[in-house]
């Protein structure tokens, strides 16, 4: 297992991900990506009141434990929408504990 970091840019503010994720392997990445972008787009979209949203150029920069950049995820092309303005569904308990830890990046 490696610990990947999915840093959130979004315009010109960059989010640390200081704790990351236990992953199995590089294939695992992208899956991993889709649901962090899933969880900020209804992040995104509960916080829409605050004037605080979310554009097609946000992205995640990946990179491993051992601080080696690996790519660049554009949350529209993870969502595999057009951008969504605003997300819709249940959460699980993953993608909640998820949404908390994302939450607490984007306030910082």
């Amino acid at each position: 297992m490696r610990r990947f970091f999915f840093h959130v840019i979004t315009g010109t503010s960059r989010y640390e991900d200081d704790a990351g994720a236990m992953l199995e392997s590089l294939r695992d990445v992208m899956p991993h990506g889709r649901t962090v972008a899933k969880v900020l787009t209804k992040c995104w979209a509960a916080q829409a009141d605050a004037g605080d949203h979310s554009s097609c150029e946000d992205y995640l920069e990946v990179e491993d434990q051992d601080s080696q950049f690996l790519i660049t995820l554009p949350i529209g092309r993870l969502l595999q929408e057009q951008c969504p303005a605003q997300a819709s569904g249940s959460i699980d308990l993953n993608e909640y504990r998820l949404t908390r830890h994302y939450t607490r990046v984007l306030a910082a």
